[in-house]
Parts: structure tokens; C-alpha cells; sequence
């Protein structure tokens, strides 16, 4: 397409099922959507690392800051205890498993 409005959405997506932090490694390369809650944050220049916990385990999501700014109420994600939903890639980078989110909407600050 030339530009945005020649992309018309015929039919509403779906998120990829619900998994446990501590099954990811069975999901490698698979997008996934995991909830749970903020443990600890970091910043890097180019990003921030959010280590999101569930009763299972714990995993590095790692949100580019192109992504970041435009993430509602992005401000609590620097908050521990905050749940949210994460969908994003399952990948290892340097021995670590993470989860790549790639669009603002991939991750959702919950109630």
C-alpha cells in the first residue's frame, strides 16, 4: 500500500494463549501472551527490562523505548507489584530468555 489508509482490517485478531512463565522454554520462537506482575525494572539506553513474575517463574521483558513512550499509563510500569499482560516473541539473548513485545498495545497495565 501507498499509505496507512489503503490497510483495511477485515476481521479482529486474537491474542496467542495464556502461558505460564515457567513453560516458555517450550515456546521458543512462538509469540505468547503471559500475565503476572512487575518484580524489578531496569533502564538502558535503548529500552527498559521489565523481570515480570507469575507463580511459575520469572522472565525479562525487554520494550524497546520507540515502544515504550506509547504505551498507556507506561509510567506504572516502572512500578513493582504493577500486573500486566505481556504478548510478545519468546527469545534467548546472551543465555537469557526474554520476551520481545513488539507494538505498544502488547503490553497492557492491569487493574
Amino acid at each position: 500500500p501507498d499509505f496507512g489508509g489503503d490497510v483495511r482490517v477485515a476481521a479482529a485478531g486474537t491474542l496467542p494463549p495464556i502461558q505460564a512463565i515457567g513453560s516458555l522454554g517450550d515456546h521458543m520462537g512462538q509469540r505468547v501472551t503471559v500475565i503476572g506482575q512487575i518484580n524489578r525494572v531496569e533502564g538502558t539506553s535503548s529500552g527498559a527490562k521489565l523481570f515480570v513474575t507469575d507463580e511459575s517463574g520469572e522472565i525479562l521483558v525487554f520494550i524497546w523505548n520507540n515502544t515504550l513512550d506509547r504505551i498507556p499509563n507506561n509510567t506504572l510500569l516502572g512500578v513493582p507489584g504493577t500486573r500486566v499482560q505481556v504478548v510478545g516473541y519468546v527469545q534467548e539473548f546472551r543465555s537469557n530468555r526474554e520476551i520481545i513485545p513488539s507494538l505498544p498495545y502488547d503490553v497492557m497495565v492491569l487493574p
